[in-house]
């Protein structure tokens, strides 16, 4: 199907095991969502790539810093 400029392929598989006394089903739906090779590409010609670095918060410690020893008092 084609929704929204996308092609949308659904798969899905159901796995059944057992019998009068039991049993046991599994189902798996995979969804795959790609660009319709028609679908215009609406960019901005100023546009420049960013890069973000995620900083972590906090204080950090090097592997080297050795003085990290809890005392044995």
């Amino acid at each position: 199907q084609i929704i929204d400029g996308h092609v949308v392929t659904i798969n899905e598989t159901t796995y059944t095991q057992g019998d009068e006394n039991g049993g046991a089903a599994i189902r798996i739906r995979i969804i795959d969502v790609k660009p319709d090779n028609n679908t215009l590409l609406i960019s901005n010609g100023n546009a420049e790539p960013t890069t973000v670095k995620a900083e972590a918060e906090g204080s950090r410690e090097t592997v080297e810093d050795m003085n990290n020893e809890i005392s044995k008092n």
